[in-house]
């Protein structure tokens, strides 16, 4: 209850100061780069932070409230000069920052649904022949607007 208060009245103050206020997430990313290492050839690397509040009030537990940053690293190389092969990984760690009031942390709570978590959310290898692009493996699939069929790039971890 205090910390809503006190969020609340961070938020206000904020507003009557002038600042632009939006229910938006921070994202940083790094541009990608491209280097070679032996027999990985054009090897390129993606990265990003995702720092996210999220409060659930549902009006059934316990208001809950959790403070979560993403990490994601993304790679890629073609392999061993093999003219079309390339294998792609990418890597997802969520981490919380001290709040443990949601379930299922703790019981009693509203529903948090992904607060904390490492996981290999891509890995796949793919072989291209001039206009076709063969891909086996992990990766995210998004159809039209994923309301049956995506990733959920909303939440703090994708599903895959």
């Amino acid at each position: 209850m205090k910390k809503t208060i006190l969020l609340s009245l961070v938020a206000s103050a904020l507003a009557v100061a002038g600042g632009d206020v939006k229910p938006e997430e921070t994202t940083v990313a790094v541009q990608e780069e491209s280097v070679d290492f032996g027999i990985l050839q054009d090897f390129k690397y993606n990265g990003q932070l995702r720092t996210r509040y999220e409060s659930v009030d549902d009006s059934v537990n316990e208001n809950a409230d959790a403070i979560t940053t993403r990490f994601a690293l993304s790679v890629g190389a073609n392999i061993g000069g093999i003219e079309g092969l390339r294998a792609c990984g990418e890597m997802m760690a969520v981490v919380n920052y001290g709040y443990d009031e949601y379930a299922p942390e703790q019981e009693g709570y509203a529903l948090i649904a992904d607060p904390q978590n490492n996981r290999i959310t891509q890995a796949y290898l793919d072989y291209k022949m001039g206009g076709t692009l063969l891909r086996a493996g992990r990766q995210m699939v998004n159809l039209d607007d994923q309301r049956f069929v995506g990733a959920v790039g909303w939440r703090q971890m994708p599903q895959t």
